[in-house]
């Protein structure tokens, strides 16, 4: 019986393995850019900011950047040890530190991660406060990126308040920021990697 797919992904990052691989971060980035269009169209439909295309854009910007950082790594010179952290555990933490994320993007950065693990491990019951946003999301409903009556006692469920074009804006530019960040961590690779930021620059134009 062969390997789980956790166990095969980390072997991947650790072993070079036979076989083709390219790049894909921008397959991800230009995937996010039909769904921004999509969400503006959307959300002008509705109020200029409900838009329920955040809860699949948000996720897959987060995949195009760990598939920037495992394309840096692999790219010469190559870097082992940052595949080595991608495998371990807070390997999104251990990114941060790498690329020298600091405040008060890293703050954005980690937000941004807990948004997506709100998307795609939804408990969507209730979460104790009068506005239905659990409090450690606070910070972002604070800075009006997410859809909401305004009321501070009651608000739409949780997961209504993530549909918002406002956050996944937000989302598309702390995303951009951290990929200029890893593309620019080292003079050698630029040159290579240079012309990356230009499928996320995109993302900022809506």
């Amino acid at each position: 019986m062969g390997i789980g797919g956790r166990a095969d992904r980390t072997e991947r990052l650790k072993e070079l393995k036979p076989g083709a691989w390219g790049s894909s971060s921008a397959d991800f980035a230009h995937l996010v850019r039909s769904l921004l269009e999509q969400s503006k169209t959307y959300a002008a439909r509705i109020d200029g900011n409900c838009s329920p295309y955040s809860l699949c854009a948000i996720p897959m910007l987060l995949s195009s950047l760990r598939c920037l950082a495992v394309e840096y790594a692999s790219f010469l010179p190559f870097d082992a040890d940052a595949l080595d952290e991608l495998a371990a555990p807070d390997d999104f933490g251990k990114m941060l530190t790498r690329y020298r994320v600091e405040e008060p993007l890293r703050s954005e950065a980690l937000l941004l991660q807990e948004v997506r693990n709100e998307i795609i491990h939804p408990v969507h019951r209730p979460t104790g406060t009068p506005d239905n946003c659990p409090d450690y999301l606070r910070p972002l409903k604070s800075q009006g990126l997410l859809q909401s009556t305004g009321k501070v006692d009651s608000d739409y469920i949780f997961l209504s308040q993530l549909q918002s074009h406002r956050l996944l804006k937000w989302a598309c530019r702390v995303t951009g920021d951290l990929a200029a960040k890893v593309i620019q961590s080292n003079p050698a690779k630029i040159a290579a990697f240079g012309g990356f930021i230009e499928n996320y620059d995109r993302l900022r134009s809506d």
